[in-house]
């Protein structure tokens, strides 16, 4: 019947596009307030955790989604802190908040003088820990470059959309093989 198959056409232009609309859509990273075990001011600790959501935007808008601190607090229950939990509550927060990837931190000091930065990406789904990485100075003004540097390698480990592929192709990275070789491994959408 021809007029039946006028009405399914629609319908099946929307489920594609809205199928291809869903495989575009960035992954979104939140990343928790870092704990202050040492002492510094509210905006040091501010500072030095923004410096990591700072590296996550350099990641690209097309394929990640950095949610910001406010975004991140008007998702959760009254009265929860995003400095509030550790270990697998962080994973939890980043589920509630809608968050493909969260990344939390800690900031202490190591020995008597030196300060320490510990950060850890984790993937939501799966509460799997992707990577985890350290920096470290003498005084909270030296820690910008070294935050930077161990940030940039952290997201390292996200999936990134490569060029090389089709749109919505995911190019997960490099692991290495027993043997020591590398392997990479592609996921691609048919459309």
């Amino acid at each position: 019947n021809p007029g039946r198959r006028r009405t399914w056409v629609p319908l099946v232009a929307a489920c594609i596009l809205a199928t291809a609309h869903a495989q575009a859509a960035p992954a979104k990273i939140a990343v928790l307030e870092f704990h202050n075990y040492v002492k510094l001011t509210e905006q040091e600790t501010a500072y030095v955790t923004d410096l990591v959501r700072r590296q996550a935007l350099s990641l690209g808008t097309r394929q990640y989604f950095v949610m910001t601190k406010e975004n991140i607090l008007q998702m959760l229950p009254p009265g929860t802190t995003l400095a509030s939990c550790q270990g697998e509550c962080e994973v939890e927060t980043g589920r509630k908040v809608g968050a493909d990837y969260v990344v939390s931190g800690e900031i202490l000091r190591f020995g008597r003088r030196k300060l320490k930065v510990s950060m850890k990406l984790y993937e939501t789904r799966s509460g799997r820990l992707l990577a985890q990485e350290s920096a470290s100075g003498l005084k909270v003004e030296s820690l910008e470059g070294p935050v930077k540097d161990a940030a940039s390698r952290m997201f390292e480990q996200l999936p990134v959309v490569s060029s090389g592929f089709s749109e919505g192709a995911i190019v997960a990275p490099q692991r290495a093989t027993g043997g020591g070789s590398r392997e990479e491994v592609v996921v691609e959408f048919a459309s």
